[in-house]
C-alpha cells in the first residue's frame, strides 16, 4: 500500500512541475527557437550546424520562406563573413532535398536563405530580402567597421531600417527586430 502511495506522489509532483514549466514558458513569450539560442549563449557556446538540423525538420510545413542569394564563383568566404558573422545568420545544414547543391544555407527568424550560383528551387526575382536583425544599431557599427557602407531609411517613423550591399553586390534591407 506505502508503494503505491509512493508511486502516485512522484507521479502527481512530475505532472506539477511540467505544469509550472509550460506555464514559465508562456509567460516568456519565447519559442523553442530563441529559447535554445538564449540558453547556448549563457553558457557561452555558438550555434552549429546540428543545432539548425532540428529547426530545418520544424520549419518543412512550409513555415519558413526560402530566399536565394546569388554569389559570385570565388565570394564564398566573404558571404560567409558577412552574413554568419556580421549579421548573425545561423549557418544550417542543406534541406534534404537540395543537398547536392553548392554553396551554403542559412537562417534567421523564419527566413531561409541560399547562398549559391544556381537554386533548385524557384525564387521570385522581385524579392529584395529584408531580414530581422535583433540589434540594429551593432549590426550597423559592424557593417561600417568591416567597411560595408549602410543607408539608413528614415522614410518610416515607425520602424527602423537600413540598407547595405553585400559583398556580391546584392542589395538588402536590415529592420529592428
Amino acid at each position: 500500500m506505502e508503494q503505491i502511495a509512493t508511486a502516485v506522489l512522484v507521479i502527481v509532483i512530475g505532472v506539477g512541475l511540467l505544469l509550472v514549466a509550460r506555464r514559465n514558458r508562456k509567460r516568456s513569450g519565447m519559442d523553442w527557437e530563441t529559447e535554445a539560442l538564449a540558453r547556448m549563449h549563457q553558457k557561452g557556446n555558438k550555434p552549429d550546424m546540428a543545432f539548425s538540423a532540428g529547426r530545418d525538420a520544424a520549419n518543412e510545413a512550409g513555415r519558413a520562406r526560402e530566399y536565394h542569394i546569388p554569389m559570385l564563383p570565388a565570394s564564398e568566404p566573404e558571404m560567409r563573413t558577412f552574413y554568419l558573422d556580421l549579421l548573425g545568420m545561423t549557418e544550417m545544414r542543406a534541406p534534404n532535398h537540395m543537398s547536392a547543391q553548392d554553396g551554403f544555407w542559412a537562417i534567421i527568424g523564419r527566413r531561409r536563405v541560399y547562398f549559391g550560383l544556381h537554386p533548385a528551387f524557384e525564387t521570385d526575382p522581385a524579392d529584395i530580402l529584408m531580414l530581422a536583425v535583433p540589434h540594429l544599431d551593432t549590426a550597423a557599427a559592424h557593417l561600417n567597421t568591416a567597411g560595408h557602407a549602410v543607408v539608413w531609411d528614415t522614410r518610416y517613423a515607425y520602424a527602423r531600417r537600413l540598407g547595405v550591399v553585400d559583398p556580391a553586390g546584392n542589395t538588402i534591407t536590415l529592420i529592428g527586430g
